[in-house]
């Protein structure tokens, strides 16, 4: 029986949902106040299941717990971890939740799993106890795989090179988001210092030394470059630094699976594999020097007894290392994306500029006009000085 007919659904499908379609959307309801301690819900909405259901931090761990424990080798990225009650960490905790929900709710997987279909639609006020009467005693997912479903071969190289490449795209993501960040920084600053500027333009004080209202245009031009920055700043996190920071967690969750699966069940075949082979030795041994038969024979039954814990600790490593092939494909589909976020970047930056390029133009020509009103006015004064 080929695989792809019985195993849980591979990355190479096309079920997985679009990066740029968030289906999940995650908001903080006003804060409750109890008499010693306060704690934030979430508000959650679903597109793909039309639910609208209210969650703590501790819900998601739970969540989170129970995915790690059913779906070991699958690609489940680390929630945000637990932070302060101060509002902007809130809405940075808030954002992460959101991201690290849309990431499990695309899965192919884990976003039909019916732990994500419990957390998304039950309403219920003892929603966390009904998920662990249903699900604490569930079985991992290798488990709950038919004895008869044959697990191909993986090639290892190819698993490692595809690894590796993954990893370098995640650092060039993180030195990248990085300079989107303080590129955004300094355009905050600009927009507040052209408001400023505006403030200032708009005095009293500065309209009367030169007496007149040519500085309206001046005012204008510096509002809308504050309006502007402001606008495109705001694109940029939503649109495009949001949309790689999920590729950034994708990729993360992607090496964390890795390094899971090769210092887990990887490393517990191996050395299973270790154990057998010298007992094989000591009992090729025994037989050459001629030991007691009674030696020979329980030799013969460790063999037997780890040969069988070898070849169950093989099938698992081997559903596991297909689940590594599945999610790097998974990794590489999404990341088919970059291209789109990095063009709808580049395309917010050419319009940002030629605005502000248009509206620092006006600037210039303005104050061409009062250094020439202020040469005119010397030339003035000098000329009624000598007469």
């Amino acid at each position: 029986m080929p695989p792809s007919a019985s195993l849980t659904r591979d990355g190479d499908e096309s079920g997985e949902r679009s990066l740029s379609e968030p289906s999940i959307l995650v908001t903080i309801v006003p804060e409750k106040k109890g008499i010693f301690l306060k704690h934030s819900e979430y508000e959650i909405k679903s597109k793909a299941y039309d639910t609208e259901v209210k969650r703590r931090y501790k819900d998601f761990v739970t969540l989170h717990s129970y995915l790690v424990q059913k779906y070991p080798y699958r690609l489940i990225p680390s929630l945000p971890p637990k932070q302060l009650m101060v509002d902007s960490l809130l809405e940075e905790r808030r954002r992460g939740l959101q991201t690290w929900l849309a990431i499990i709710a695309m899965h192919p997987v884990l976003g039909s799993s019916p732990m994500l279909v419990t957390f998304l639609s039950d309403k219920t006020p003892d929603h966390l106890f009904r998920m662990r009467v249903a699900f604490e005693k569930q079985v991992d997912e290798f488990s709950r795989l038919r004895t008869d479903v044959d697990l191909p071969l993986e090639d290892q190289e190819k698993l490692a090179a595809s690894r590796d490449r993954l990893r370098k795209v995640l650092h060039s993501l993180h030195r990248l988001r990085k300079i989107f960040d303080e590129q955004a920084f300094r355009l905050e600053q600009q927009a507040r210092d052209m408001a400023e500027v505006d403030l200032i333009l708009q005095g009293l004080e500065v309209r009367e030394v030169f007496g007149e209202k040519t500085f309206d245009e001046m005012s204008n031009s510096a509002q809308a470059v504050s309006k502007h920055s402001e606008r495109y700043v705001q694109l940029q996190r939503n649109a495009i630094n949001e949309r790689i920071h999920v590729l950034m967690e994708l990729l993360a969750a992607h090496n964390e699976l890795c390094d899971r699966v090769e210092k887990g069940i990887f490393a517990e075949y191996q050395k299973a594999l270790s154990k057998s082979l010298n007992i094989s030795k000591i009992k090729m041994k025994s037989v050459i020097r001629g030991s007691g038969p009674d030696n020979v024979s329980t030799l013969a039954q460790r063999e037997v007894a780890q040969c069988g814990e070898a070849d169950a600790l093989g099938r698992r490593c081997a559903f596991a290392l297909h689940c590594v092939r599945s999610e790097s494909s998974l990794a590489e589909k999404y990341l088919q994306s970059l291209p789109a976020i990095l063009l709808a970047y580049a395309s917010e930056e050419s319009q940002y500029h030629s605005k502000v390029t248009d509206i620092e133009y006006v600037r210039s020509n303005r104050w061409k006009y009062f250094i020439n009103l202020s040469f005119a006015a010397d030339v003035e004064d000098l000329a009624s000085v000598s007469s």
